[in-house]
C-alpha cells in the first residue's frame, strides 16, 4: 500500500516495507523517513518507560513487567519502521503488537486469581496463536492479515473489560475505561482516513501553512491517541488487579497524565 510516491531518498536507502504511510518522506531530515509518524511513538515510549518503574514502585507481577516491555518494544519498532520504511523493521513493529496485546489479554484474565497462581492452558492458547500469526505472516506478508489477527485480540480485550466492569463495578475504573476507548476510537477513525483519503491530506498540506499542515498527519494522531489509551489500560487492569487483592489503589495526577499507587 502506497499512500504517498518516495520522491526522496534518504540514508536508509529504498524502501522495503510493503506500506508507506501518507507523510512526504525525508521531507524533515535524511535520516527519519516519515518524522512526524516517527516522533509520535514517543506517546508509546514514555508511558511504558514510567509503567516499569510503576511496576517495580507498586510491587506489580512480573506478567505487568512484561507488558510494560512489550509496549516499550511496539514503540521502538514503530519509530524503527517510520524512520527506515524497511521490511525488517516493519515485522518489529507489528509482530510485538500481537505479542503486546497476547500478554495483556493474560493479564486481564489473572486480575481475580490468588497471588503467584497461573493459568498454562490461556498461556498456551495464546503463545499458540501468536506463533500460528508470525508463521502466516513471515510466510504471507500481506498486512491485512496483521490487522486482522490484531482486531481479534482487541475485541477480546475489550470483551473482557467490559465484563470485568459489569461484575466488579467500580466507579474510576469505568471513567478510565471509557477515555481509553474514546481516545482509541477517534485514533482508529483517523488511522483510516489517513489510508483512504491520502490525496486530500496531501493538497490540504500544500495549501496551508507547514504549521497548520502538521496537523493533518492524522497517522502520527493515531500514535499518539492509540499509544495512550494502551497505557490507560494497563493502569486499568493493574488498579483492577491491586483492589481485588485489598491493597486500596486509587489514580493520582502524575507527570504523564495519570498513574495508579497503592495505599497499603
Amino acid at each position: 500500500m502506497d499512500s504517498v510516491s518516495q520522491v526522496k531518498m534518504g540514508v536508509w536507502g529504498e524502501r522495503t516495507a510493503s506500506i508507506d504511510w501518507c507523510e512526504g518522506n525525508y521531507e524533515v531530515t535524511p535520516y527519519i523517513a516519515e518524522f512526524w509518524n516517527t516522533v509520535s511513538n514517543l506517546s508509546m515510549i514514555v508511558p511504558s518507560l514510567y509503567g516499569l518503574y510503576n511496576c517495580f514502585t507498586q510491587n506489580l507481577e512480573r506478567r505487568y513487567v512484561i507488558a510494560n516491555l512489550l509496549f516499550l518494544l511496539v514503540g521502538i519498532g514503530s519509530s524503527m519502521f517510520h524512520m527506515s520504511l524497511q521490511y525488517s523493521m516493519q515485522l518489529l513493529d507489528e509482530i510485538p503488537m500481537i505479542y503486546t496485546t497476547c500478554v495483556f489479554i493474560y493479564c486481564q484474565a489473572l486480575v481475580k486469581s490468588g497471588p503467584g497462581k497461573h493459568n498454562k492452558p490461556l498461556m498456551f492458547a495464546l503463545a499458540l496463536y501468536a506463533f500460528l500469526f508470525t508463521t502466516i505472516y513471515l510466510v504471507n506478508f500481506n498486512p491485512l492479515i496483521m490487522e486482522g489477527m490484531y482486531a481479534v485480540l482487541v475485541f477480546v480485550l475489550m470483551g473482557q473489560s467490559a465484563i470485568l466492569l459489569y461484575q466488579h463495578f467500580d466507579s474510576p475504573n469505568m471513567k478510565v475505561f471509557v477515555i481509553g476507548i474514546i481516545m482509541y476510537a477517534v485514533a482508529f477513525l483517523l488511522w483510516n482516513i489517513d489510508n483512504h483519503f491520502c490525496p486530500h491530506l496531501e493538497d490540504f498540506r500544500k495549501r496551508s501553512d507547514s504549521r497548520v499542515g502538521v496537523l493533518s498527519q492524522l497517522h502520527a494522531w493515531w500514535h499518539l491517541l492509540a499509544g495512550y489509551s494502551t497505557y490507560l489500560h494497563i493502569l486499568f487492569s493493574s488498579h483492577y488487579r491491586l483492589l481485588l487483592l485489598k491493597r486500596h489503589p486509587r489514580y493520582v495526577i502524575c507527570p504523564i497524565g495519570v498513574n495508579v499507587i497503592k495505599s497499603v
